[in-house]
């Protein structure tokens, strides 16, 4: 995984996909149970691999699903903090979906357990993302009016 520490910085290149269930108005998110905030599904790109690729690769690793990647909707430079130390994350977020019939459209929630961490998929109405705690925050607003192309930000939290 692109991940790697510069003295109290860490640099983390990320790819998340914005999976929205049109026909019943929810967008799937997920986080880890020890944390506090949601989070768009996906991960971090290893070396040599294209984004898209490693969406899909995270997708059937932590939901053992395949999903369909439709285009990019978002590139992301955020700074923030976490605990004691300065991130610096590059994410690339795509808009995506499950084929029709997918198991997991029929799910509320479910679980995924990692490398002892212990994470929760959930889907949310739209109309609830305003009262979710969401990171990248700059992401909560823009999630309702997605843009016809892709929008870069620079973002410092």
């Amino acid at each position: 995984m692109i991940n790697f520490n510069i003295d109290d910085t860490t640099f983390n290149y990320r790819v998340g996909s914005i999976i929205i269930d049109e026909e019943n108005k929810r967008i799937l998110l997920n986080r880890d149970l020890d944390k506090n905030y949601w989070f768009l599904p996906g991960g971090r790109c290893e070396a040599f691999e294209f984004a898209k690729e490693a969406l899909a690769r995270e997708a059937k690793e932590e939901m053992d699903s395949e999903i369909i990647i439709d285009r990019p909707v978002f590139f992301i430079e955020n700074l923030f903090h976490l605990k004691d130390k300065k991130v610096h994350e590059i994410g690339i977020y795509y808009l995506a979906h499950f084929s029709e019939g997918n198991p997991i459209l029929e799910k509320e929630e479910f679980p995924f357990d990692e490398n002892n961490r212990n994470f929760l998929f959930k889907w949310f109405p739209l109309s609830e993302i305003k009262d979710l705690n969401i990171q990248p925050a700059i992401l909560k607003e823009r999630l309702l009016n997605l843009p016809a192309e892709v929008e870069f930000i620079e973002n410092k939290e």
